[in-house]
């Protein structure tokens, strides 16, 4: 089978595929997931002071491999622990699991190494494969609010579909760059912004907010695309130019008394905001 062949058949399979999906068995496996997360999920966007911090993953390859993690908080206290993956490669030990005790962006250093002899020959390797978070040197953050606190406003763009032409087969050049309009407290001396993808760190920066606390963060499909080509660049059903993956944008702004955050999360062209803006 040759380029083009292959490639009208998956175009032609994507099509019904993406149709039928939400029907019988796939609409079950959907309805049974949501079952599970929506209690834990509902009504939250964002950790506060208090919540429960858990870590949690997938090692790969799948391989039980030692996952060494030092979550620490704001104010430079460490929480140490040694993982262990199972044979599958996952990773999680709720006797880690810790209440977050202060407000700010929190801190996480991973690091993996796979000392274990390999499986099948026994052999001990002279040296070891090392890795960390995807998309990250070694360290990346999270967010923790006061209880009650008051949310950054997302200003733009709307909750909803983007309002990007309809999409029509091999259409291209539909994908445009987002800019994310927010508000926070006047005064605010930073906003800090993670992007991540499918459990991979696809941006951690900082913005400068104006003294009336507006800022803008600019999410690039594209640009992030030639770093991350797992980033679809194709829509959900798969014969025209779109977004089709699951995307979370985090905001938290702070100085020296305010803390405030906000997530906006595009599912495809869909864009959702956070509990309170939700219409």
């Amino acid at each position: 089978m040759n380029f083009n062949n292959t490639k009208n058949y998956y175009d032609d399979f994507s099509n019904w595929y993406e149709k039928e999906r939400h029907h019988g068995y796939h609409a079950m496996l959907d309805r049974l997931e949501l079952d599970i997360l929506l209690p834990l999920a509902n009504d939250r966007d964002v950790l506060e002071v208090g919540d429960t911090v858990s870590f949690s993953g997938h090692v790969g390859p799948p391989l039980d491999s030692r996952v060494d993690v030092v979550i620490t908080s704001p104010s430079g206290v460490e929480h140490r622990h040694e993982f262990r993956a199972n044979r599958i490669g996952w990773v999680y030990d709720p006797s880690f699991d810790f209440p977050a005790s202060e407000p700010g962006r929190w801190t996480v250093s991973v690091f993996v190494e796979h000392d274990r002899p390999y499986v099948g020959n026994g052999v001990i390797p002279q040296s070891h494969n090392t890795g960390t978070v995807l998309g990250t040197s070694g360290d990346f953050s999270f967010y923790v609010v006061p209880k009650g606190s008051d949310p950054i406003t997302i200003v733009s763009p709307n909750a909803g579909r983007l309002p990007w032409p309809i999409g029509k087969r091999d259409m291209r050049n539909r994908i445009r760059p987002i800019v994310i309009r927010g508000e926070a407290s006047a005064g605010v001396q930073t906003v800090h912004v993670t992007v991540h993808d499918k459990g991979v760190v696809m941006t951690q920066t900082t913005v400068t907010p104006s003294a009336d606390g507006s800022f803008s963060f600019t999410y690039d499909a594209k640009r992030l695309n030639r770093s991350f080509p797992f980033l679809s660049l194709t829509a959900h059903e798969g014969i025209w130019e779109g977004l089709a993956d699951e995307v979370t944008i985090s905001f938290l702004a702070e100085d020296g008394g305010t803390t405030q955050a906000a997530v906006v999360t595009l599912i495809g062209e869909e864009v959702f905001l956070p509990v309170e803006q939700a219409p």
